[in-house]
């Protein structure tokens, strides 16, 4: 789950991740990742591409 970081806390996007996450989430730019037993998971945002 992600939530913002306002005055008034608002979810902006969920998702299920397969397996558990083994290591501290990594930010490299505007690429959030975290890894899971399983995958190695990548997010960014589409608006600030």
């Amino acid at each position: 789950m992600l939530i913002t970081a306002k005055d008034k806390p608002a979810i902006v996007s969920q998702a299920r991740l397969k397996g558990k996450i083994l290591a501290t989430p990594a930010i490299e730019g505007d690429c959030l990742y975290l890894r899971t037993s399983e995958h190695l998971y990548a997010f960014q945002n589409k608006e600030m591409k």
